[in-house]
């Protein structure tokens, strides 16, 4: 892979040490990602039971094995921090 590509995996690797070090819940969606062509429909109920416990405990988890694209991950997170640097009265209209 290029330089990039490979700056994005360890910047990814990163992101999920500090998830764990942080005891943030890690998910595994593998079983339902978006490279499965037939997920079943257990698969379905375990990962929405994990992610459940997470969002009513934490508020937010972190998803691994996804399968959506690092670029769209990477746009995600830079809107992300664009949002959050815009003047508060503007952010308020979202509120």
């Amino acid at each position: 892979g290029s330089r990039v590509q490979e700056f994005e995996i360890q910047l990814m690797r990163e992101h999920r040490w500090v998830a764990m070090e942080c005891n943030i819940p890690v998910i595994d969606v593998s079983p339902i990602a978006l490279t499965i062509s037939s997920p079943q429909v257990d698969d379905y109920q375990q990962v929405a039971s994990n992610l459940a416990k997470a969002l009513s405990t934490w508020g937010f988890a972190y998803l691994t094995n996804h399968g959506v694209d690092q670029n769209t991950v990477k746009n995600c997170f830079n809107q992300s921090r664009n949002f959050f640097k815009l003047p508060q009265h503007i952010k308020d209209n979202f509120a």
